[in-house]
């Protein structure tokens, strides 16, 4: 497939839900200078024979022209090694005890991030995940969070499959968080894992509407 470049119908982004593939263009009717678009064309395309063929009519949306350097990449936070033995039994405080099976079940898994961590995650109420970041070398716990979803409104306009909760790798330091740290301050953030330390923000992208944080990761 071939796009266009940057304003004039360049790809924005691609994702799957209910087994069609969608792609997103930059709207060249909305275009602003040569760099950019304030709206996308949306193309479905389902797998036949094949080939990929084009399902149902297009659609438009709005995109949010942002300021302001880029989100950091993971290959920017990248580790060397990463590690394959058996993880060591978290240490769980004596608070954590509500979520400790959780926690246990999560933390036995292989590593999911920064060289040498895992992330267990659990439901707590309507639209929020709780988590913890666990060293399978130590078995310390950092950083217990719970993340609420995007505010409706806002992903519906930027696409729900466009960008996830959490996002993290296991060769790279970087986590991102796109979400409502304990139901408010909804926004994009992300953070760097310092060994010893725990979660460090390196930026933080708040929603329109939303006021400066009092407490963030």
């Amino acid at each position: 497939m071939q796009a266009g470049s940057r304003g004039y119908g360049g790809l924005v982004r691609a994702f799957v839900r209910n087994q069609l593939l969608l792609v997103d263009f930059a709207d060249p009717e909305r275009r602003v200078d040569d760099c950019c678009s304030e709206g996308y064309i949306r193309v479905r395309y389902r797998w036949h024979d094949g080939l990929f063929v084009k399902e149902g009519s297009r659609e438009r949306g709005n995109l949010e022209l942002r300021e302001g350097p880029p989100r950091p990449r993971f290959w920017d936070y990248r580790v060397k090694n990463i590690y394959r033995r058996k993880p060591a039994a978290p240490i769980i405080p004596k608070d954590f005890r509500t979520v400790r099976t959780a926690i246990r079940r999560g933390a036995h898994s292989d590593v999911e991030f920064a060289g040498h961590y895992t992330i267990p995650r659990w439901g707590c109420r309507t639209d929020c995940n709780g988590f913890v970041v666990v060293d399978s070398k130590t078995g310390k716990i950092y950083d217990r969070f719970g993340v609420h979803g995007l505010p409706f409104n806002w992903v519906e306009e930027h696409g729900d499959d466009a960008i996830e909760r959490m996002e993290f790798r296991p060769n790279s330091r970087l986590l991102k968080t796109n979400a409502c740290p304990n139901e408010k301050d909804c926004g994009l953030y992300d953070c760097e894992m310092i060994d010893g330390k725990g979660l460090k923000l390196l930026r933080m992208e708040l929603l329109p509407g939303e006021s400066q944080p009092s407490l963030h990761p």
